[in-house]
């Protein structure tokens, strides 16, 4: 009889210890199962395990994704390095490939393509800046390849993150790929219309093979755009030039008529200072006094000047103007006498001054 209670109690023994072995051998289990997950081979889940993990993973974000854009042949490894920046907190999404120069990814996206034998990554920043790594990594999907990549990855994103920082502070760029419109004025600036200029003028001149003084009024007009003119002049001596010749004595008066062109400089104080440079041409007659033997004789030549003009008031200046007229040599005028000979009427050079009221509007910008 006393051997029951015994059985009895070593067979509730029995029941008690048996949950309390189960509930401590579970978390061995556990723990064995965990340090197999740990190993490296998991790091390298199948695609369909990835993208299963993908879609189980609900991790909340604030900025917006970074795009990872590989080649199509490293699609694969993307996926890896995707679910394991998923596990280290950082949202990751899969685009197209990159394009034909990955260097020109957009801001916000990571190019990932084989170059020379390595992988090369890319990613874009503010103000259309690339920053690059080259790796040298095979592009099979293994576990340091994997880890590799996304250690990459991190550290080019918080390069392109502080380079955007430090260039926002110092200027206003725009941001990666961006169109940026500058609105110009293209109304075409105000230009200067022709303006009429008119001149009455004294001529003195000179002339050193007949040693006398040329003198005789002269008009003119032209047309000027802002400083710069082109002029129609005239003089016409008040005397007629005489000379003795053989059988008598030759008298010659010419109209001089020519066309110039100047170039002006605005000076202070109302100034302007000229260069002038054209062609003249004498038109006149030539009679042996006592004879009827009148001929119309013509000369031709060139015509420099340099004049000082003063603006006395409103459109009105005074002006003083020095020059030179040179006639060719086959073009000085001739006269035949009745012996046969040839008399020149012109001198090769001929220096003369000149006094003039002109009215000229002033120039844009030209003091008065």
């Amino acid at each position: 009889m006393r051997a029951w209670p015994v059985a009895i109690v070593v067979t509730c023994s029995a029941l008690a210890v048996a949950p309390v072995a189960a509930q401590r051998a579970e978390p061995r289990a556990d723990g064995r199962t965990a340090r197999r997950a740990g190993t490296r081979d998991s790091l390298v889940p199948p695609p369909s395990s990835a993208e299963h993990e993908l879609e189980l993973h609900d991790v909340s974000f604030d900025s917006p994704p970074v795009v990872l854009r590989p080649s199509d042949e490293l699609r694969p490894l993307a996926v890896a390095v995707q679910v394991q920046l998923r596990r280290q907190g950082h949202e990751l999404v899969l685009g197209p490939p990159p394009p034909a120069i990955a260097e020109a990814v957009g801001r916000g996206e990571i190019a990932l393509v084989p170059r020379d034998g390595h992988l090369w990554l890319g990613v874009g920043a503010h103000g259309g800046a690339t920053h690059g790594a080259s790796l040298a990594l095979a592009p099979a999907p293994t576990s340091e390849t994997i880890r590799a990549l996304a250690l990459a990855v991190e550290s080019l994103l918080d390069q392109a993150e502080s380079a955007s920082w430090s260039t926002r502070a110092s200027t206003n760029a725009p941001r990666s790929n961006e169109v940026v419109y500058l609105d110009y004025d293209d109304t075409p600036p105000p230009r200067e219309g022709a303006k009429p200029t008119v001149f009455l003028k004294m001529l003195l001149g000179w002339s050193p093979s007949r040693d006398r003084i040329l003198l005789g009024p002269g008009a003119g007009f032209g047309l000027c755009v802002g400083l710069h003119c082109v002029v129609l002049e005239a003089e016409l001596p008040l005397l007629p030039d005489e000379r003795p010749v053989a059988g008598g004595t030759l008298r010659y008066r010419a109209l001089s008529a020519s066309v110039r062109g100047q170039a002006r400089v605005a000076l202070p104080r109302a100034l302007t200072v000229a260069l002038g440079l054209g062609l003249v041409s004498r038109i006149g007659t030539a009679s042996l006094v006592g004879h009827d033997l009148r001929r119309t004789t013509s000369a031709f030549g060139a015509r420099t000047s340099l004049e000082l003009a003063w603006r006395v008031r409103g459109p009105f200046e005074l002006v003083a103007e020095g020059g030179l007229d040179a006639m060719l040599s086959d073009q000085r005028g001739r006269y035949r006498l009745p012996t046969g000979q040839e008399e020149i009427l012109e001198d090769r050079w001929t220096p003369w001054l000149m006094l003039s009221l002109r009215l000229r509007p002033a120039a844009a910008g030209e003091r008065t």
